[in-house]
């Protein structure tokens, strides 16, 4: 007779007692879809039902159900694992693989030659590791993705794991070349940027919004940012580029012109594209998921409001919904749940619809209806 571990949860044909993922099972040839305990079809099989773990003597209050969730958990994810390594197939792997970074965040060391320790960055983003190879190798980086994915924060956090210093502006079409590159005031004197101390002296510098400025500022920065430049021409003459001066762009859209979402975007020239490495930069969900929950002071309502936020995205995202339910407004969400005192409604108002109209309002709560949290105090 043919013995497995379980994957999903059901019961017992025979004892009719709970069978629970992870246990040793057998099934029926004869009938379709019908399960049994390996025990009670087969003596000799083991038991290796785990006896679930004593639950503290005083727990802490409201961290009761924290402690049971993350118990199922573990167990879902090794029978989850367990099954894969018995079919080793490379697909079922692969979905290991993924359940496993959808729950814990990235942890990522950097070993600098001039210090003993590595630097940690612990919750670092699922690409983290591809910007902080592109920034070793002293290449300019272009990250692109939705709003809310990090992507400025990621920059910073690179920089201080490098031991380089960091400066940062944010782009609009109206923004001078001043803005960068500083001017010569009336009594002749220069007055200076982050972004010329940078250069002179090295570091990572962050432009925001890239893809949002004007044509004019980022032809000027080509020369700037050519691989093997070795000097930028500023107001008050040429100035030596720095070995370790780097930049790091950031943007909505991929550089390739506006869409539904940002149709004002601008795409980038050949010229200027062709002078930095693309990294894809989404959600990662695991470390939203972490934000999230240490925003909430109940862990229960945070996941519940947080799943809400992830069926919200999948909606809009199927449907053409010019709105992005981001990872901060499930932060936010989850911190009002627990401290404001409002109506889900209210929250979901607030920091997420934001005065989308009614129509389509009701089109997505009836898609997605609210999720069913403590702090729902009136009818909605």
């Amino acid at each position: 007779m043919a013995v497995f571990r379980a994957r999903y949860r059901g019961t017992c044909a025979k004892c009719h007692e709970a069978l629970n993922p992870g246990d040793l099972a057998s099934w029926s040839r004869r009938a379709r879809g019908v399960i049994y305990h390996a025990s009670c079809v087969a003596p000799g099989a083991p038991d290796i039902t785990p006896a679930p773990a004593p639950e503290p003597d005083s727990p802490e209050p409201g961290l009761g159900h924290v402690a049971l969730r993350l118990r199922k958990e573990v167990a879902d994810l090794a029978a989850f694992v367990e099954t894969a390594v018995q079919q080793g197939k490379a697909e079922t792997i692969a979905a290991c693989e993924a359940r496993i970074k959808a729950l814990v965040p990235l942890t990522v060391s950097v070993t600098l030659p001039d210090r003993e320790e590595p630097t940690r960055i612990d919750g670092a983003h699922e690409s983290m590791p591809d910007l902080l190879f592109v920034l070793g190798e002293r290449l300019h980086a272009y990250l692109h993705g939705p709003p809310g994915s990090g992507k400025s924060k990621a920059a910073a956090m690179a920089a201080e794991a490098l031991g380089l210093a960091f400066g940062y502006c944010s782009l609009n079409p109206q923004t001078p070349e001043s803005r960068l590159l500083g001017y010569m005031h009336a009594n002749g004197g220069y007055v200076h940027t982050v972004f010329r101390d940078l250069f002179e002296n090295g570091g990572v510098m962050c432009i925001d919004e890239m893809d949002n400025g004007h044509p004019a500022l980022l032809n000027t920065l080509n020369g700037m940012v050519e691989p093997g430049a070795r000097f930028g021409a500023f107001p008050d003459g040429m100035v030596e580029r720095h070995a370790d001066f780097v930049l790091v762009c950031t943007g909505n859209t991929s550089g390739r012109g506006g869409d539904k979402l940002f149709p004002e975007r601008r795409q980038f020239d050949a010229a200027f594209a062709e002078r930095f490495v693309f990294i894809p930069w989404g959600y990662d969900l695991a470390l939203e998921r972490r934000l999230t929950l240490a925003q909430g002071s109940d862990a229960q309502a945070s996941e519940a409001w947080l799943a809400w936020v992830r069926a919200v995205r999948a909606y809009c995202f199927q449907h053409s919904v010019r709105l992005w339910a981001t990872p901060r407004a499930a932060m936010y969400g989850a911190r009002f749940l627990g401290r404001s005192g409002w109506p889900v409604r209210k929250i979901a108002d607030t920091v997420l619809f934001k005065g989308l109209d009614v129509d389509t309002v009701r089109a997505l709560l009836a898609a997605c209806p609210l999720p069913d949290c403590t702090a729902r105090g009136e009818d909605e």
